[in-house]
């Protein structure tokens, strides 16, 4: 019964990918919404229909054709690939599809896995929890515009529970853990603190496999990468600089300090920060090495530290920060709706800086409002660990 189990949840899954697909596929006739993938899809099709370059003039030249129905002004997102080439191995079956087909079953997947990262994430999450994930904003805007910030989000909370809490996940799992990561590293912005704990717990745990698996993996990607376009570094490297001078993207921490210092100062004091933002970081994780700190805790502030030094980019980017308050939320017993309460607020307070977004002179930086509101929570996260530690339990074979 254990090995038919996975067996039916794999069939209805994809089950409900085909129903979804058809529906979205129905429902977007006229429209295509899938803006982020549709870059990524270009350049797939430029990589492996017609073997050329994804970073090329040309392929940027097709995806704003493709969005704007014009070249892109300057000034405007130019919507270049900015991915190194194996950010594409994984969507190489969409490539083979009609970009309608694409979107829409891509669009479906994520809302699966999404749901299904909650259930690997949660034991017995509440019924209100999984209805409403998807009305959380950073998910809904990704899934609108078919980031693969969405997909990361899924694989983040597969690590979590695989890798970072007390369960010891079988040699071949690992090693698909492993070869996840590796792929995950194709938006490091996104990934590279998270990373950084994955890897200390494999550590910790002794998830060998796991680790064997990730370097390989690595290796292969990097080297498959070269193989198909052998000046990918260079040419990403133009594409990013150019990215720079028309997105003016700072980390969330230095959009902030520059609404109340000079440029000069707001730098210098987004420099310590940084720096201190990296020392609690270590310090935290070296606490928890030592079962001196909570694991949900250190996911809360890891999420947080991502984003104060992430890029200043699109509310998806914000999914790296609510992770960690998806689950804890989805722990809340039914005599105890202070956590629900707490994740509907978020909610509701996404939605309204969204209208607020929509005014004729919206407010500078205020989609990064929402960063005061997981904030608080975070440090109480971390205060409330370091005042009692509970007992770690140990590790318990995967089930």
């Amino acid at each position: 019964m254990k090995r038919l189990k996975p067996i039916l949840v794999i069939i209805l899954a994809m089950s409900v990918i085909a129903i979804l697909s058809i529906t979205a596929h129905w429902l977007l006739q006229q429209n295509s919404i899938g803006v982020d993938f549709y870059s990524h899809y270009v350049a797939g099709r430029a990589l492996f229909m017609t073997k050329t370059s994804p970073y090329l003039p040309e392929v940027t030249q097709v995806i704003q054709m493709g969005i704007y129905q014009r070249s892109a002004k300057p000034g405007e997102d130019q919507f270049a690939f900015v991915y190194p080439p194996y950010q594409l191995f994984l969507l190489l079956p969409f490539f083979f599809l009609s970009f309608d087909w694409a979107q829409a079953v891509w669009l479906a997947i994520n809302i699966v896995l999404i749901t299904i990262g909650v259930l690997i994430a949660i034991p017995r999450p509440p019924k209100w929890l999984l209805f409403s994930v998807l009305f959380l904003y950073p998910f809904s805007f990704g899934l609108i515009m078919g980031s693969i910030a969405v997909f990361l989000g899924f694989l983040v909370l597969l690590f979590y529970r695989n890798l970072v809490t007390p369960v010891r996940p079988s040699p071949a799992l690992q090693i698909l853990l492993g070869a996840l990561l590796a792929w995950a590293t194709c938006k490091p912005q996104f990934m590279w603190l998270y990373t950084v704990l994955f890897v200390i717990a494999s550590l910790k745990y002794k998830y060998w496999p796991f680790l064997f698996s990730l370097l390989i993996s690595l290796l292969v990607l990097v080297s498959i990468s070269f193989w198909l376009v052998p000046g990918w570094v260079p040419q990403i490297a133009n594409n990013l600089v150019a990215y720079s001078q028309y997105n003016h993207s700072w980390p969330t921490i230095t959009s902030f300090l520059l609404l109340l210092f000079s440029p000069k100062t707001a730098l210098v004091l987004s420099g310590f920060i940084f720096l201190a933002i990296l020392a609690i970081t270590t310090w935290l994780i070296l606490s928890w090495w030592h079962g001196k700190f909570s694991t949900l805790p250190l996911f809360a502030w890891v999420g947080l530290a991502t984003y104060l030094i992430h890029p200043n980019s699109a509310p998806y980017e914000q999914i790296t920060m609510v992770l960690p308050a998806l689950i804890w939320a989805g722990q809340s017993a039914a005599g105890i709706p202070k956590r629900a309460l707490y994740w509907f607020g978020g909610i509701v307070i996404y939605w309204l800086i969204f209208i607020l977004g929509r005014l004729p002179e919206p407010i500078q930086t205020i989609h990064d409002w929402p960063v005061f509101y997981y904030l608080p929570w975070a440090l109480w996260m971390v205060v409330q660990s370091k005042r009692s530690i509970p007992n770690t339990p140990a590790l318990i074979p995967y089930d």
